[in-house]
């Protein structure tokens, strides 16, 4: 009586497996755009606090890793800012559903989450992401853009811009150049 059972139940393990992975769904050509960033990079930032201000200026340096089979990328980030060590955190990654590339992102300046969703376009080799956040230094809910524009396989330029403190005014917040480390 036993042994029918295990001989059954070790069938249908067998079953499910195979069934599993004949249904289980592989990148596709949107996973294939953010694998590129895979690797180490060397960061230069520019930061403005507000409109019509000088930037300030830092290094950093990102190590990406794909991850899931290739579905999403995971982006861990650090630099030194006006003499104060913070680090980030990112995943981003395609979503079949809606059509749109998603992502969050934490960093040590902040305990809030930020929340993105875009496009990308392969004639301008450009990711343009909305994003939605809270602001710290304001104390609100914030919501803005980024573009990332892909130079050559080694070369790739993020900017962001932001609501300017006080108002509803967008304004290019941040601008960072990666290299890839070789």
């Amino acid at each position: 009586m036993i042994r029918p059972l295990v001989t059954c139940c070790a069938l249908l393990i067998v079953l499910s497996n195979n069934a599993f992975g004949q249904l289980a769904p592989s990148p596709g050509p949107e996973h294939k755009i953010l694998q590129d960033d895979v690797g180490t990079w060397e960061a230069t930032m520019k930061l403005w606090m507000a409109p019509n201000t000088d930037p300030v200026e830092a290094t950093g340096v990102e190590e990406n890793k794909s991850i899931n089979g290739g579905f999403w990328v995971v982006q861990n980030y650090s630099a030194n800012i006006l003499g104060q060590a913070m680090t980030g955190h990112g995943m981003t990654g395609y979503d079949p559903q809606t059509k749109k590339f998603v992502g969050v992102w934490t960093d040590s300046m902040s305990p809030h989450m930020m929340k993105m969703e875009g496009t990308y376009n392969a004639d301008t080799k450009t990711m343009e992401m909305t994003y939605k956040g809270f602001d710290t230094l304001t104390n609100r809910a914030i919501e803005g853009k980024a573009t990332t524009r892909w130079i050559d396989q080694d070369t790739r330029l993020m900017e962001m811009w932001a609501p300017a403190p006080g108002s509803n005014e967008m304004f290019k917040s941040m601008e960072i150049s990666y290299k890839r480390k070789k």
